[in-house]
């Protein structure tokens, strides 16, 4: 009788993991919406929490209770909600306004209601601002501190013009 032999990495495992590495290291990578970053954003600014709440509890420190809450209530729920809005509001307009036209050529797409490079601003401003503010809080900088809210209201209010825009497009 004739023994088996295994060898090991087989030839052919070897093939298909190179040509598995190969094809993940150069497949296409779509580009993720603003408001898919935004949710992205806001799981970073949710681990930033975690860590300053492990170093306030070893610190113990009132400023860093402060950037602790900065964070995960501003940074993680804030950010997560404007992401989310990001992407509801405008679909809820385009089905309030265009629904009743469905099939008609010239039709905008939801994602041509809203200019993109406005919602990577208000984001860019949402997530800086509260990051300035949150280590300027923390490390006890009152002039950091304001360029951060400075900041962080900019991307609010680019929001709301945003917003008001669809709102009041015809």
């Amino acid at each position: 009788m004739r023994l088996l032999t295994i060898s090991w990495p087989h030839p052919r495992s070897l093939r298909i993991r190179r040509f598995a590495t190969l094809w993940f290291r150069h497949r296409a990578r779509p580009q993720l919406d603003p408001s898919l970053r935004q949710v992205v954003a806001a799981l970073a600014l949710l681990g930033a929490a975690l860590v300053a709440g492990i170093v306030t509890l070893a610190a113990g420190r009132p400023q860093l209770v402060a950037a602790y809450g900065l964070l995960l209530i501003v940074g993680w729920l804030g950010v997560l909600v404007a992401a989310i809005y990001s992407r509801i509001v405008p679909f809820l307009t385009w089905m309030h306004r265009y629904s009743p036209r469905v099939g008609e050529k010239g039709l905008p797409k939801v994602g041509d209601l809203v200019p993109m490079r406005w919602v990577r601003m208000a984001s860019g401003a949402w997530i800086g601002g509260i990051a300035t503010l949150a280590v300027a809080v923390s490390v006890g900088a009152p002039l950091a501190a304001s360029v951060g809210a400075a900041l962080f209201a900019l991307g609010s209010l680019v929001s709301l013009v945003l917003y008001a825009r669809l709102a009041l497009r015809s």
